[in-house]
């Protein structure tokens, strides 16, 4: 089986220019991923087709860590500043506790 990786890519707000990409994570189909930053933007974490969370340091795209916990791709992943944790989308709901970075 060929795995293809996505990209993910931060991009300067004022001139669209790219900062950094992200990569590792799987999307052969093309999901519309929703990824998130933690809340001092230290990290971004995003899903993928393989059904894992992708986590890296936004600063130097370092990646940091995986939480697996879904059957199915995982499409959007949100950030609950107030109790330091996230909650992931596939099928189901789940919340996990938040990275340190």
């Amino acid at each position: 089986q060929r795995r293809v990786h996505g990209y993910l890519f931060l991009l300067d707000s004022f001139s669209g220019q790219q900062i950094r990409s992200f990569s590792d994570h799987t999307n052969s189909t093309g999901l519309a991923l929703d990824p998130c930053f933690s809340p001092n933007g230290d990290l971004v974490l995003c899903g993928s087709e393989s059904g894992l969370i992708y986590i890296w340091e936004s600063n130097t795209g370092r990646l940091v860590d995986t939480k697996k916990g879904h059957a199915g791709p995982v499409t959007t992943v949100r950030v609950n500043p107030t109790y330091l944790t996230m909650a992931s989308t596939c099928y189901n709901l789940v919340f996990w506790e938040l990275p340190t970075s």
